[in-house]
C-alpha cells in the first residue's frame, strides 16, 4: 500500500514480478493473514443449464469481491464425503445446495463450524442462513397461464425427482391450483422423474400422441423437461402452441434457443 512502500518502489516490484512472471501464492498468502479468499461450493450435480448458470453466476461475483471458487460435487461420492472432498483447512466459507433430504451431509456441514449459506433445503439449521426459491408462486403462475386457455382435465405437471425438494413444491402448489378450477386431479396429471429432457421426451412420447386432437398444457419441472417435451412434439407432429402449450421453470438460455421460444419462470 502507498502507506508502506514508496510509489517508485512499488512500479519497480511490479516490473520484477511481470519480468520474472511471478504469481502470487495464494495457499502462503493465506498462511500469513488467515484468509484464504477461497469459498466452496458443494453441487449435488455439474449437468444440467441451471447448475451451470448458477455457478458461472457465483464465481463472476465471488471475482468481484476479491475471492476464488473451489467445486465438488456429491453425484460421484457419498454426500457426506463430498464435504471431505474440499480443501477445509483452507475455506473461508461454503456455499451448499441441498436438493434432497440427507441428514447425513447436513450434519457433516453444521459441524464444519464455518460461515456458510445453504440453497435450496427445506431444512432449516439454526445460525446458517438459508437461500430458497419461491416454487409455491412460481408454480401457481405456470398453472394459471395455463388453465387461461387450457381446460383443468388437459393440464399435465411433468416434474423432477419425488424426493426433490423443488420437485414437490412445484407438484404441490400446481395440484393445488388445478384443484380450485377442477372437482378432482386425476393422478396421471402429476407424475415425477427427473430433471432432463429424456425425461420430458419420454412423457411426451408415451402421452401426446393419443391428445393430437385435444389442445393440451404441459408445466414442465424445469426448462430441460420442456426441451423433452417440445422435442416429443415435434417428432409427433404435435404443433405448438396451437394443439400443445408449454411452460418451464428457471429462466434458463434453453428458453431463447428452442423454437418456437420457452414460456418459463426465472428463478
Amino acid at each position: 500500500t502507498p502507506e508502506v512502500v514508496a510509489p517508485a518502489t512499488a512500479e519497480r516490484v511490479r516490473e520484477a514480478m511481470s519480468e520474472l512472471r511471478y504469481r502470487p501464492n495464494i495457499f502462503a498468502k493465506g498462511l500469513v493473514s488467515r484468509t484464504s479468499r477461497v469459498l466452496g461450493i458443494i453441487m449435488p450435480d455439474f449437468m444440467g443449464e441451471f447448475y451451470t448458470q448458477l455457478l458461472q453466476s457465483a464465481d463472476t461475483v465471488a471475482r468481484e469481491h476479491g475471492y476464488h471458487v473451489v467445486v465438488t460435487s456429491d453425484t460421484r461420492l457419498g454426500s457426506a464425503d463430498a464435504v471431505q472432498s474440499l480443501p477445509l483447512n483452507f475455506l473461508d466459507g461454503i456455499i451448499a445446495l441441498l436438493t434432497f433430504p440427507d441428514r447425513k451431509l447436513t450434519k457433516s456441514l453444521v459441524d464444519l463450524n464455518m460461515p456458510m449459506v445453504l440453497i435450496d433445503t427445506e431444512e432449516g439449521v439454526p445460525g446458517i442462513d438459508r437461500v430458497r426459491i419461491e416454487n409455491e408462486p412460481g408454480a401457481r403462475q405456470a398453472a394459471m397461464h395455463l388453465l387461461d386457455s387450457v381446460a383443468p382435465a388437459d393440464c399435465f405437471h411433468v416434474g423432477g425427482p419425488a424426493s426433490n425438494f423443488d420437485a414437490k413444491d412445484r407438484a404441490k402448489a400446481f395440484g393445488d391450483v388445478l384443484r380450485e378450477r377442477a372437482e378432482s386431479v386425476g393422478r396421471h396429471q402429476i407424475m415425477f422423474g427427473d430433471f432432463s429432457a429424456d425425461w420430458g421426451y419420454e412423457w411426451g412420447i408415451a402421452n401426446l400422441r393419443a391428445r393430437r386432437d385435444t389442445v393440451t398444457g404441459v408445466f414442465a419441472g424445469n426448462d430441460e423437461i420442456a426441451l423433452g417435451v417440445m422435442s416429443a412434439a415435434s417428432e409427433l407432429g404435435i404443433s405448438i402452441p396451437g394443439q400443445l402449450r408449454v411452460v418451464g421453470f428457471d429462466g434458463t438460455r434453453i428458453c431463447n434457443i428452442i423454437r418456437p421460444a420457452l414460456s418459463s419462470v426465472a428463478v
